[in-house]
């Protein structure tokens, strides 16, 4: 009988001696925020987009084990804010630095507006004749989000925004290229239909972590992040964000 607990003692001793403490703790939760090409429910209802590819490319980099969880977007912000998810990819911004630690840079992203044919956009004073799509929730630009005269409706998501544009309700539609050239094609609408679009700013894709992640540590968000410029480098995230939009 000694021998037989002995025996137990040493498997369960030289088991651990192969799972360090990172892999250990490497059940990480990752918020998306729900709005496509980004973040979606496909067929199988399976969390799908650019977002979770990321993602599930950043688990076969480093081996941690990611689950996905599809929210709205200001769901994704409080699940941050409540230390109920260890990281989000998203726009960093001042508003995202109060409830998340910036972890590193993850894409570029263009932010514009468009109108049809025949617009001319050549200064933000432009911008105040038109009707304005805009998404809930979503920071674009500090004056655009800011200026009391530009006339916009905001709305869920970009499909809504050209199904206002479509019956003639807003003139513009707001977003980044990627999201809306992606909505465009959905809508069953042509970028030769749009005009040259009016380049609002440049915005910064982050990962960012909750202040006290459920299972994230140091050492787990530096092999992340070591993965993510790994990914940049090589082209895999720009291929990602291309794809959507083909």
């Amino acid at each position: 009988m000694p021998n037989l607990v002995l025996g137990y003692f040493l498997v369960g001793f030289i088991s651990s001696l192969f799972l360090s403490p990172a892999v250990q703790a490497a059940d990480l939760t990752a918020g998306v925020f729900d709005l496509k090409p980004f973040g979606y429910l496909d067929g199988q209802k399976e969390p799908a987009g650019i977002i979770p590819n990321i993602i599930r490319k950043l688990g076969e980099e480093t081996g941690f084990d990611i689950k996905i969880v599809l929210v709205p977007y200001k769901r994704m912000e409080n699940l941050l804010r409540q230390n109920e998810i260890d990281f989000a990819i998203f726009f960093r911004s001042s508003k995202s630095e109060k409830i998340s630690v910036p972890i590193t840079l993850v894409h570029q992203m263009q932010v514009i507006t468009v109108g049809k044919q025949g617009i001319n956009l050549s200064s933000f004073e432009d911008l105040f004749q038109y009707t304005i799509g805009v998404n809930r929730g979503v920071s674009y630009e500090k004056r655009f989000d800011n200026e009391p005269l530009l006339k916009k409706q905001i709305v869920a998501k970009y499909k809504n925004q050209f199904q206002m544009f479509k019956k003639g309700r807003i003139d513009l539609v707001t977003g980044t290229e990627t999201g809306l050239y992606y909505n465009m094609k959905l809508a069953g609408l042509n970028r030769s239909m749009f005009g040259k679009p009016f380049r609002l700013n440049q915005r910064q894709v982050w990962m960012q972590s909750s202040y006290n992640p459920p299972n994230g540590d140091e050492e787990i968000f530096s092999k992340l992040a070591v993965a993510v410029n790994k990914m940049r480098k090589e082209g895999v995230i720009t291929d990602f964000y291309d794809e959507a939009v083909e």
